[in-house]
């Protein structure tokens, strides 16, 4: 009689193709910051060709075009990306890709525990201890009071949590750097239905000042986009090392 085998439950029980992996988004953030790059610099280049700038920056000259501080604005925007995108593109290079793994079925979600691992794809040498923050961020549209259009979009962190892993005589490359994490119940606000005769006030309130933490606070406003993501940071002999993912959460 042929004896019927039996899977262990939990993690360990799915097959490896049916492990949920996602890879850091660096590889993302270069093609995006190359687009923009390309899309600032050649604009600004095309804007300077037919407006046919002379490059005379003292406004006090006769001769001065308004247009010429738009170029060189574009342009030194565009220069700006490029340097960013050949800095992140040669850091990715270096660390190259490192991918998450959710424990479970591969989803968080709300007011349960979430835990994974993140396997990189080189050793993190002379890394000591690894910043890990999972974080919820919510996009809001914010228009001008009286104007017309889409607006502006800006995200905001509305929860987040930090731990610290030590890494030390870890192989995060086959063993990976473990991490858990208690989803919260809820997060920022849900907005409710007006139900009249009895309207309530809703809205949104955004305070980004330079140099310190995006703040937002809202009532009866939901997010035009909500995302989680799941952050690693340390310090190796070769360089800052940062990986950031998106987590799958299930939403009720």
């Amino acid at each position: 009689m042929k004896k019927k085998q039996v899977q262990a439950s939990g993690f360990k029980a799915l097959s490896e193709s049916a492990v949920v992996k996602v890879e850091d988004s660096s590889g993302e953030q270069v093609v995006g910051l190359w687009i923009k790059a390309v899309l600032c610099v050649g604009l600004a280049g095309f804007i300077g060709y037919k407006a046919e700038v002379n490059w005379i920056v003292d406004m006090n000259d006769l001769e001065f075009n308004p247009m010429t501080y738009l170029v060189l604005g574009m342009g030194g925007y565009g220069l700006v990306a490029t340097v960013q995108a050949l800095w992140f593109g040669a850091k990715r290079r270096r660390f190259g890709k490192s991918v998450m793994q959710l424990s479970g079925d591969g989803v968080a979600r709300l007011g349960r525990e979430v835990s994974g691992v993140v396997r990189t794809a080189k050793p993190l040498t002379g890394a000591g201890v690894v910043k890990v923050t999972l974080r919820c961020l919510d996009t809001h549209q914010f228009r001008d009071i009286g104007a017309e259009g889409q607006g502006d979009y800006h995200a905001f962190a509305v929860w987040e949590e930090t731990a610290e892993v030590s890494v030390v005589g870890v192989d995060t490359v086959g063993k990976g750097i473990a991490f858990r994490f208690q989803m919260p119940e809820k997060v920022a606000e849900e907005a409710k239905r007006q139900e009249p005769p009895s309207p309530y006030f809703k809205g949104s309130f955004a305070l980004m000042i330079p140099g310190m933490k995006k703040r937002i606070w809202t009532h009866g406003v939901q997010p035009v986009v909500r995302k989680w993501q799941l952050e690693m940071k340390t310090e190796t002999t070769e360089g800052g090392f940062r990986v950031v993912f998106e987590v799958p959460v299930e939403q009720r």
